[in-house]
């Protein structure tokens, strides 16, 4: 990996905080571990923090808590993950019953897939009008990445992966955290029973 960023708020943590992790091949070859500076240009500036690459003041109290977030998800990492594959498997269980045609894009086992993630294509549906439905029954879904949710593009995810227009536009992807309940996946699929039902 060259650059990964990571958002605190997907740790748990607070929101408005994250981390810039760089990569080797981001630093200029030949350097000593002193003189190292990444290539990367600064978004704004002004003081000379964090090497020049990033001005201003840090929130140490969001970092600090952004620091113990990761801590936290390290220490319950295979127990969160057993648990949130546990509740997207039950989901999809859920889903099989009531959409017997829906597909999973993509993997759907721990390692091919994250395990709280699953996307979903739900044929002859259109995926923003069940978006609305879903709004209305206060549960939170969408049709891409969260930092998509306000673009009409298509998924470039699903887009890469070859699928189709149709296919796309009747996809919804959902995530689940480790304080997902059962009975929050059982409400989810009387829910989404409704609007299968409601639209045909």
């Amino acid at each position: 990996v060259d650059l990964i960023t990571v958002s605190s708020q997907k740790l748990y943590g607070p929101k408005g905080v994250g981390a810039l992790c760089f990569g080797d091949s981001s630093f200029m070859p030949g350097l000593s571990e002193a003189s190292k500076t990444p290539m990367v240009a600064p978004l704004f500036f002004g003081g000379n923090q964090e090497f020049g690459l990033r001005s201003g003041t840090e929130s140490i109290s969001s970092i600090v808590g952004f620091s113990k977030a990761v801590a936290l998800a390290r220490a319950a990492r295979l127990s969160r993950n057993r648990h949130v594959f546990g509740m997207k498997q039950l989901f999809w269980n859920g889903v099989r019953g009531c959409a017997p045609t829906a597909c999973v894009n993509g993997g759907y086992a721990t390692h091919e897939s994250l395990p709280h993630i699953i996307n979903i294509y739900f044929p002859g549906q259109n995926a923003s009008d069940m978006l609305l439905l879903f709004d209305l029954a206060h549960i939170a879904v969408s049709a891409g990445s969260a930092c998509s949710a306000r673009t009409p593009t298509l998924s470039p995810v699903l887009s890469a992966m070859g699928h189709s227009r149709e296919r796309i536009e009747s996809s919804l992807r959902f995530s689940f955290g480790h304080i997902t309940t059962a009975r929050e996946i059982s409400f989810l699929l009387r829910v989404l029973k409704d609007i299968l039902v409601s639209k045909k």
